[in-house]
Formats: structure tokens, sequence, C-alpha cells
């Protein structure tokens, strides 16, 4: 198994900002491994991170599906105190997400899996030309080269 390590990943805004999801743990349950990774943003409560998590669960067909999924937390604004003087703490209002799962069979090589990967990538990128194969990181590790964190 490869090492956990830290990711470090630009969001979409006009200017991108970088995020980096710092290791957290990893779980073994029965056949599924799940490891994880939390923003540690100062000052901002710990529900209200965003989270990384990349699963493995082997299923009845004998398929083995690979999910990577992104949680970012959106606090409510606050408006200021009530007559009393009293301002609530911010909370979480909602989680925006988004997960990218790949099908694995054991009869599969790790050049359909990079196609199949590199394809969706693409499309859901709008990328019409060629471009160099994405062929490192965490995602490509568990999805084409069936590798997961320690």
């Amino acid at each position: 198994m490869a090492a956990q390590a830290d990711i470090i990943a630009f969001d979409g805004e006009s200017t991108p900002v970088s995020h980096t999801f710092v290791v957290d743990h990893v779980e073994y349950t029965g056949t599924d491994l799940n490891a994880f990774w939390q923003e540690k943003t100062p000052g901002v409560p710990e529900n209200a991170q965003g989270t990384v998590q990349l699963s493995r669960r082997k299923v009845n067909s004998g398929m083995t599906r690979i999910g990577f999924m992104v949680k970012l937390p959106v606090m409510e604004s606050v408006n200021g105190a009530n007559l009393s003087g009293y301002t609530a703490a911010p909370k979480v209002a909602y989680v925006d997400s988004a997960e990218g799962v790949q099908w694995v069979h054991p009869r599969s090589l790790a050049q359909g899996r990079q196609n199949a990967k590199t394809i969706l990538f693409r499309i859901l990128g709008n990328q019409t030309t060629t471009s160099a194969a994405i062929a490192s990181g965490v995602a490509y590790d568990a999805q084409v080269r069936l590798v997961f964190p320690s």
C-alpha cells in the first residue's frame, strides 16, 4: 500500500484558491477500505472543514467499487446580534459534494481503467484536445494501479 499523503487541489473560483487536505485516518471495515483527509483551516470549526474520502468496496458480483468523494461545507452567514445582544454561533448550512466512482472488473487491465478514467475526466472538463493523461496522484493510484493508502 502507498503511504497516505496530503492532497493539494485548486477550487473552481474565478481566482482559484488552493485547498490542502491533510491526512486524517484509514478505516478497515470487513472488506471495505476507507481513507480520509480533512482541511485544517485555522479559526474554522472542524465540521465546517472540507473533506476527501477514498473508498474501496468489493460487491457480490465480484466487481470492486472505488469511489473518491469531496465534501465542502458552506457556513450560514451570521447577521449580528438579537435584541438581547446574543449572536448565534455560525453553523453549517449545507454541504456541496462531488463523487467519482470507477467500477473495476477482476480481469480488467490498468490501461483499460486509465482509458475509462481519462475519457470521463475529459468529458467532465469539456476537454476536446489531446494532452497527457493523468498518471499520478491518489485517485490515479487507487483507480488505475489499485494501490490504496495505508
